[in-house]
């Protein structure tokens, strides 16, 4: 069950996602669960397109917060570290 966030912006229709604090969000998402440098999780949480598991993981953050509509916030945190858990079991599962 997702905890009770605020919800993003939208204008027009469009949610508006400020880039700093997706990149924040994503450093401490990193940090609690300990993620290395290195370009293992472009693969799984990436698009492709990226170069380290820190853009992989900004990547995946962004996506996240749109898919379920949230804002970049310390309240997020604690929801994004359980669905990256999963993520990272399932792709880990699929090997």
């Amino acid at each position: 069950m997702k905890p009770d966030l605020k919800l993003v912006q939208t204008n027009h229709d469009v949610r508006v996602l400020n880039s700093d604090s997706v990149h924040k969000l994503s450093a401490s998402l990193g940090l609690a669960l300990r993620i290395q440098s290195g370009k293992q999780l472009v693969f799984c949480l990436g698009t492709g397109t990226e170069r380290s598991n820190d853009e992989a993981l900004v990547t995946w953050v962004h996506s996240q917060l749109l898919h379920h509509g949230l804002s970049p916030t310390r309240q997020a945190l604690a929801f994004l570290i359980v669905e990256l858990e999963k993520a990272l079991n399932r792709w880990e599962m699929d090997l």
